[in-house]
């Protein structure tokens, strides 16, 4: 039996229940279905007790993209960032899989950007899991599916690329 944990998700397809599922297996389930019905789920609490408080998602939100962005006027703070992040990803792994970047982009103001690109679906669990850490990165921070679209487009160089991968 799998460890179940809050961010995590739960399906059920053609009378099986898969739970505890990384957003890479659920979105490998998804497009094996072959129409069949799906109820999609996102893990938001697992009581003491074993039971899970589930949150509805669509299919559609689970592939797409969102992002968290933490822009910093100096390089050196924006890598100071990115080596923070990636160590406390080492000891509180996120709670799905994320795309790092360090990037610079010339048009914006700050320039130098942290971005973490992950499922929309974990929106709420990756915010979560930043706000344990005991850091705060960037000069200003932003994200949404929209800012992610606008920040991709302006970025000119990406320096440093990492996934920061959940516990299995």
């Amino acid at each position: 039996m799998r460890n179940v944990k809050s961010g995590q998700f739960v399906i059920h397809s053609s009378g099986e229940r898969h739970e505890g599922l990384a957003v890479d297996e659920a979105l490998a389930l998804v497009e094996n279905a072959d129409g069949a019905a799906l109820e999609l789920y996102r893990i938001h609490r697992v009581a003491d007790d074993g039971r899970l408080e589930l949150v509805g998602i669509s299919v559609e939100a689970l592939k797409k993209r969102d992002c968290m962005v933490f822009m910093c006027q100096q390089r050196d703070a924006a890598e100071a960032d990115y080596q923070a992040l990636s160590g406390y990803a080492q000891k509180t792994p996120p709670p799905c899989k994320i795309e790092m970047q360090l990037a610079h982009a010339p048009t914006l103001q700050p320039q130098h950007l942290v971005l973490l690109i992950f499922p929309t679906a974990c929106q709420s669990a990756v915010g979560s899991w930043l706000a344990a850490a005991d850091f705060e990165p960037g000069d200003t921070a932003d994200g949404s599916p929209a800012v992610l679209e606008a920040i991709e487009s302006a970025i000119k160089q990406i320096t440093l690329t990492k996934n920061l991968l959940p516990e299995n």
